[in-house]
């Protein structure tokens, strides 16, 4: 199992210098500045014989207060970033042999009390177990 330490830490030795949260770190930490929120989301299953694990996040990308296009650019970097890994590749000590979407590309969620923008999009990690 991945927990959102192990996919901030890949995503920032991606690149990605936006903070990645958890959703208990944004109720206690209350960021102002732009950040990833990364909420486990289960995922499929278990493949060959219980060898590779599947686990899914939902990356939730926050721009900065009422800028649209902060969210949205956050959001396609993460995208692109993830999308762009090959084999091999490892994420917490354990190869990473598939990083994909599941489902579309990044999109509007909502925008939150603050006035910021949240675009979102779910991906999974194929890891050995």
């Amino acid at each position: 199992m991945l927990a959102v330490a192990d996919v901030a830490g890949f995503l920032s030795g991606l690149g990605i210098t936006a903070p990645v949260l958890s959703l208990e770190d944004v109720v206690a930490q209350k960021p102002a500045m732009q950040h990833v929120i990364a909420v486990p989301t289960g995922g499929p299953r278990m493949l060959l014989e219980r060898l590779i694990d599947v686990p899914t996040f939902q990356l939730r990308s926050v721009g900065l207060q009422r800028d649209y296009a902060s969210a949205e650019t956050l959001a396609g970097q993460v995208d692109s970033a993830l999308l762009a890994v090959r084999p091999p590749a490892t994420i917490a000590g354990r190869p990473l042999t598939v990083v994909d979407r599941v489902g579309g590309p990044p999109s509007f969620f909502a925008r939150d009390s603050a006035g910021r923008t949240v675009f979102v999009c779910n991906y999974l990690f194929e890891v050995a177990a």
